[in-house]
């Protein structure tokens, strides 16, 4: 049986190359064409409205916007369907921004929170609690201190699977209730916020269970001691398999065991050489490793004449699996490569970096953020 035109026009739009004789539908007009002939109730093999199937597989709100008919479809109730809700778009005080009243929320799978936007952190802790199906948050320069205490009371199971926060002025309450409450989390990222006391606050809820799932957590900049991340590791540690650490005072770290962990970076924490072997010890499946920045250098002094450099160097652990490893500004010398290189034992060509040119008197390194920008 044939299809109707407006349907085989969409088959067309879907893959099926267009007949020889026939030019090529316009892609525009033919959707226009199937949303005119198709009931806007028409019942779907997902339970989903079929204008939200539609704008899915069209990727672009502009649809919306060519006519009347166009917009009533991809609605309900006198609410659009969205997908991402993005204060950041406009970049400027005067927006626009995408009012509450006005979308479904149930199907947004997106959030993106920035310097403006929402007046008020209740109204973005209205907003995140009102899409609950979102798997994604991203804010950047958006003003959310005291967001946990907002989300606390109303004890949301949040389905994100990843999370970033940049200069958003969270402190620990906050960041403790969006880990505890983010069950489903795959990755984490958290860059200039003030979370010292970060494992104080995850202790005090006893909902912050240990759960599986989280693969990537970056934390730069975030003032954390060492018995922050310890905590947040016990909880979330098992299935990392990228940590990245920077700017921190970790001095004294100890670690649960991360079989899965890949990639590891402890860039300028304040980590003695003790500090390494051990972190290092639960990590069997490294590959790439970063420690820039801490003075190992310093234990090479020690006073305990058993302690010599050579000593400390044959404690590191062996690391079978591990392609790159970086030492710089750790105030060790070529001399020590051949030594860190027999230690490790990685794979036959790894890619082991030691010196760096630094000026004597800099005592803090702070290297540049892996976390892209979009």
């Amino acid at each position: 049986a044939s299809l109707p035109g407006s349907l085989a026009s969409a088959s067309a739009m879907q893959g099926d190359a267009p007949s020889a004789k026939r030019p090529r539908p316009v892609a525009g007009l033919d959707l226009l064409e199937m949303i005119a002939t198709l009931p806007k109730d028409l019942a779907t093999a997902s339970g989903d409205p079929v204008g939200l199937l539609v704008l899915r597989f069209v990727g672009s709100q502009d649809i919306a916007a060519t006519c009347r008919a166009a917009l009533d479809w991809l609605s309900t109730g006198g609410r659009r369907f969205v997908f991402c809700v993005d204060d950041d778009r406009g970049r400027c005080p005067k927006g626009p921004f995408a009012s509450l009243e006005r979308l479904v929320s149930s199907h947004v799978e997106g959030i993106r929170l920035g310097r403006y936007g929402r007046d008020s952190v209740q109204e973005c802790a209205d907003l995140i609690l009102a899409c609950c199906n979102a798997t994604a948050l991203r804010c950047v320069y958006a003003k959310l201190t005291g967001l946990g205490a907002w989300l606390e009371p109303r004890a949301p199971v949040l389905r994100w699977r990843a999370m970033r926060f940049h200069q958003c002025r969270l402190q620990p309450h906050d960041a403790a209730e969006l880990f505890a409450r983010a069950e489903a989390l795959e990755s984490a990222d958290f860059c200039g916020e003030a979370l010292a006391g970060l494992g104080e606050e995850l202790r005090a809820r006893p909902y912050a269970r240990a759960r599986e799932g989280l693969r990537s957590l970056e934390l730069t900049d975030c003032g954390l001691v060492s018995g922050d991340v310890a905590t947040l590791l016990q909880l979330r540690g098992a299935s990392l398999e990228t940590l990245r650490i920077q700017a921190s005072r970790l001095r004294g770290l100890r670690v649960p065991r991360m079989p899965k962990l890949r990639r590891l970076a402890l860039v300028d924490c304040g980590l003695t050489r003790a500090d390494a072997v051990q972190v290092l010890a639960q990590c069997p499946g490294l590959e790439e490793l970063e420690l820039c920045g801490n003075a190992f250098g310093d234990d090479c002094g020690s006073d305990d004449e058993e302690d010599s450099s050579s000593e400390l160097e044959r404690r590191w652990p062996h690391l079978p699996a591990l392609k790159c490893a970086d030492f710089r500004a750790c105030g060790l010398g070529a001399e020590h490569e051949d030594n860190l290189r027999n230690s490790l034992v990685g794979q036959p060509d790894i890619q082991l970096l030691v010196s760096v040119e630094t000026s004597p008197a800099l005592r803090h390194i702070v290297f540049d953020d892996s976390s892209d920008e979009e």
